[in-house]
């Protein structure tokens, strides 16, 4: 049994680098060079033997792959980033200003062939004054520094609907149907959907920032997160430790 564990150490000593500089080979593309080498691994399992630690680390990149979508080697065509910041402006009032940029990285083509070079498709930038702790929208600005038609710059206004509304559960169904579809901008809801749940823990950064140990704030917290998504469940673990620290 020594003798059998001495010869298949010796074995995976010479056998690793091999493989290592194989996998080397073909980086170019990851996913099939690592599979050549759990392949080629494979062939020399029985010299080496199963039970080894780099059988396991085998097993496990393996794994590891098929829950794994590689882009090192795709071309990257375009991009969307939505950045939201949230500001004190009164003692119960926050501001939320939301920014989404759409950046087009390649060449494209229009209908007719004509060539539309890089650029930046939409730069769209929402800000709305929102007072706690019932989260009111009390005021709402648009600005659409970079649209793709003069018509978008129509749709600025279109926000001022929600102003008065709450957000709170329901606001995003309730958003859709005032602002949503052909009533609105596309791009500008979806910066809003974006904002209103940073905007819940923005008003939360902002009531916690100094001490507060009163039971409005603790039944407040509790109201605000139960059911808001599987760890706050009103039946889960995590619920009920909170529950318990308040009451």
């Amino acid at each position: 049994m020594v003798s059998e564990k001495i010869s298949s150490f010796f074995v995976f000593m010479f056998m690793f680098p091999c493989l290592k500089l194989l996998h080397g080979f073909i980086e170019d593309n990851i996913v099939a060079s690592d599979r050549l080498f759990l392949v080629l691994y494979t062939c020399f399992e029985d010299l080496i033997g199963s039970n080894t630690i780099f059988d396991t680390c085998i097993v496990e990149q393996s794994t590891l792959e098929e829950y794994m979508i590689d882009t090192t080697a795709c071309q990257k065509i375009h991009t969307r980033s939505i950045d939201v910041a949230i500001f004190i402006y009164k003692a119960d009032t926050i501001v939320v200003e939301g920014r989404l940029n759409d950046n087009r990285l390649i060449d494209s083509y229009r209908s007719g062939g004509d060539v539309i070079k890089p650029n930046t498709v939409h730069n769209m930038i929402i800000r709305m004054k929102v007072r706690g702790p019932g989260l009111v929208i009390e005021d709402i600005d648009v600005e659409m520094p970079t649209v793709p038609h003069n018509d978008c710059i129509e749709t600025r206004r279109t926000l001022e609907s929600i102003k008065g509304m709450s957000i709170v559960s329901g606001f995003t169904t309730k958003a859709r149907n005032l602002v949503g579809g052909a009533k609105g901008c596309a791009h500008l809801m979806a910066l809003l959907m974006a904002m209103a749940p940073a905007a819940v823990q923005g008003a939360w950064t902002a009531a916690t920032r100094l001490p507060n140990e009163s039971q409005a704030l603790k039944n407040y917290s509790l109201k605000r997160l139960k059911n808001t998504c599987y760890v706050w469940r009103s039946d889960g673990p995590a619920f009920a430790k909170l529950k318990q620290s308040i009451e």
